[in-house]
C-alpha cells in the first residue's frame, strides 16, 4: 500500500489456481451453454403441440445421444420456456393496454397518449 492511501501491483503471476475443466466438458461451461435456434424451433413445436417441457428434454437428450451431448441443462431450458411466456403474456398485457387507450380517444378527446417501444418493438413506457 502506498502512503497515499492507492494499491499498487509489483508482481503478478499469471498462472489458474483451480483445475481447468477437461476440454472434453469445455461445451457445458456456462458462458458456452446456450439453445441454438434449432433447439428453439424445437421447442417451439413442441410447446404448441401440448408437449411438456421434461418430454421435450428427454427427447433433446435421446437426439443429441446424451445428457453430455445437450448444450444446456433442463433448467436452463425451463428458464428458456418460463421467458418466451412471459414474452407472450406481457405482449397480451399491452395489447390490451392499447385497447382501452383507443377507446378513451374515441371518447374523450382531450385524451392523449403514446407508447415508447424498444428495438425489439416491445413497449417500454406508455405516457
Amino acid at each position: 500500500r502506498h502512503p497515499h492511501g492507492k494499491y499498487y501491483i509489483h508482481t503478478v503471476t499469471i498462472e489458474h489456481n483451480h483445475p481447468l475443466a477437461p476440454s472434453r466438458m469445455s461445451h457445458m461451461l456456462r458462458s458456452r451453454r446456450k439453445l441454438s435456434s434449432s433447439h428453439v424451433k424445437v421447442s417451439e413445436l413442441a410447446d404448441s403441440a401440448g408437449i411438456s417441457p421434461r418430454k421435450t428434454y428427454d427427447l433433446f437428450v435421446k437426439v443429441e445421444g446424451g445428457h453430455e451431448n445437450v448444450p444446456f441443462t433442463r433448467m436452463e431450458y425451463g428458464n428458456h420456456l418460463k421467458r418466451k411466456r412471459t414474452k407472450s403474456m406481457k405482449g397480451l398485457e399491452i395489447m390490451t393496454l392499447v385497447e382501452s387507450i383507443k377507446k378513451r380517444l374515441s371518447k374523450n378527446t382531450g385524451f392523449s397518449s403514446a407508447i415508447q417501444m424498444d428495438e425489439d418493438g416491445y413497449a417500454t413506457k406508455v405516457f
